[in-house]
């Protein structure tokens, strides 16, 4: 994931279950959410919702940054 392009990508949304996990180490939180800040995108939001609004709240955050 790291390895990846993503400097245009201005937001990246994580919403599975757990996509904020990751191994700590000496540098820190080692995990997705790190390697896609590596790669380039400039702000992670990291979700755990219920999954009866999940949809909506993606799509309201998706609206608000149109």
């Amino acid at each position: 994931m790291q390895r990846l392009n993503l400097q245009v990508v201005q937001l990246a949304v994580l919403s599975a279950c757990q996509t904020g996990l990751g191994q700590i180490h000496d540098a820190g939180i080692i995990g997705l959410a790190r390697a896609v800040q590596i790669a380039g995108v400039i702000r992670v939001l990291i979700l755990k919702m219920v999954k009866k609004c999940h949809s909506e709240r993606l799509r309201s955050i998706s609206e608000r940054d149109s």
